[in-house]
């Protein structure tokens, strides 16, 4: 994993789990599985699946939650 993410210049937080504990939790339907927590440990967004529309409230959220941040 850590030689994927470096070859794919990945900076975020990547977990993988030998049982299905995490999916459960998460609700894990599908894949890519997006789950946004904030800054104080709040679930903001899950997405299962990739669309441009899940990208675009990805986004979204983001600058949201880094504009708080800055504020």
């Amino acid at each position: 994993m850590g030689r994927f993410a470096a070859h794919y210049k990945l900076s975020h937080r990547i977990t993988v789990v030998n049982d299905d504990s995490l999916g459960k939790h998460y609700g894990l339907i599908g894949i890519p599985h997006v789950v946004l927590i904030d800054r104080a440990g709040r679930v903001r967004l899950i997405h299962s699946g990739s669309s441009a529309k899940q990208s675009q409230e990805l986004k979204a959220m983001v600058e949201e939650l880094m504009k708080a941040a800055s504020d």
